[in-house]
């Protein structure tokens, strides 16, 4: 699916698009099961626009990811960056009582920021996170 002529991403077919619900919002999945695995997946995009491109490394991406916590009252659990289709991801996993498991990404294709949060009021099984995983490290640029 492309969205907003700048990205495209493939769930796998257990998740549903409910983007179109709020066409102001960020673009939003729900796995089909919601009853079972209650993890909303958000996408949102900061598309390049002006003449100095924000050229951001994998450590500016985990501080990025990182602040989300700032006006929130999380545990962060872990930070990672690496490289995945669209650029680069900075990403920081947290938790609290009410969240189990909170993820935020932050990736870039040098240009565009794409911020990608996924959050779940019960814990997720490694197989739940790695199809999260999954999902955002296949993200991609339209060129």
């Amino acid at each position: 699916m492309e969205y907003l002529d700048i990205l495209t991403l493939n769930p796998p077919n257990s998740w549903i698009d409910l983007s179109e619900e709020n066409p102001q919002g960020p673009i939003t999945f729900v796995r089909k099961e919601w009853d079972e695995n209650p993890g909303v997946l958000q996408i949102s995009v900061a598309q390049y626009l002006s003449e100095e491109q924000p050229n951001p490394n994998h450590k500016d991406l985990i501080n990025l990811s990182k602040e989300f916590d700032s006006e929130n009252e999380f545990d962060l659990m872990t930070t990672e960056s690496g490289q995945c289709e669209y650029g680069l991801y900075g990403y920081a996993e947290f938790k609290n009582e009410e969240f189990p498991f909170v993820s935020v990404w932050h990736m870039t294709n040098m240009k565009n920021i794409v911020f990608l949060t996924y959050i779940s009021t019960e814990y997720q099984t490694e197989s739940d996170i790695d199809e999260v995983y999954d999902i955002l490290k296949n993200i991609n640029y339209l060129n």
